[in-house]
């Protein structure tokens, strides 16, 4: 089957719950920021430029023409927080302070199109408090509990390169930097 439009979603079924139009935002706003992160921006944005697939995944298809001039990665932004609440269901929806935001066009800072996103997702998905264990329980199965403690394991993207030295728990902070700084150090 052929993907189906947003717009031909919403004629067949309607607005969509918070959670739903949350997920089309977060989509598209992912989408976004990576075009912005190689400099590109879309230009406006409608339910027309958005598809769902069989697997319901959300695709923001590619531009048909060219963003207008003076299209700024803020109006992408604003773009997309129209779409998803032109799709809402209940207009007091708990996305309403991100959609305003992303819209605000006199904010001093823009909101990115990756913080649209993560602010979508948080303002459906609640965090749940995690629940401790108690140190009692920690000590009788022998886990260590320290915060903060390096191990021998190299970082670095190539652990095979002989560049980046290995920093051991035992090494102290002047030997982490004579080791990183090696022979560029100088001598004092």
């Amino acid at each position: 089957m052929t993907p189906l439009t947003l717009s031909a979603y919403l004629e067949a079924r309607g607005p969509l719950p918070c959670p739903q139009a949350s997920a089309v935002g977060e989509a598209v706003g992912l989408a976004l920021a990576r075009g912005h992160g190689v400099g590109q921006v879309y230009g406006p944005i409608s339910t027309s430029c958005i598809t769902i697939s069989d697997d319901d995944r959300v695709v923001l298809a590619p531009p048909v023409t060219p963003a207008p001039s003076g299209w700024t990665e803020r109006d992408d932004v604003a773009s997309a927080a129209a779409v998803v609440a032109e799709l809402l269901a209940n207009p007091a929806s708990a996305l309403l302070p991100t959609l305003r935001a992303a819209m605000n066009r006199d904010a001093e800072i823009p909101m990115q199109a990756g913080t649209f996103a993560a602010d979508l997702d948080h303002r459906v998905t609640p965090v749940a408090p995690r629940a401790c264990p108690e140190a009692g329980a920690v000590k009788r199965s022998g886990a260590r509990a320290r915060v903060g403690v390096r191990t021998n394991q190299r970082v670095w993207p190539n652990p095979g390169s002989a560049r980046k030295p290995t920093v051991t728990p035992q090494d102290t902070t002047r030997q982490r930097l004579q080791a990183l700084l090696g022979s560029h150090s100088g001598s004092r």
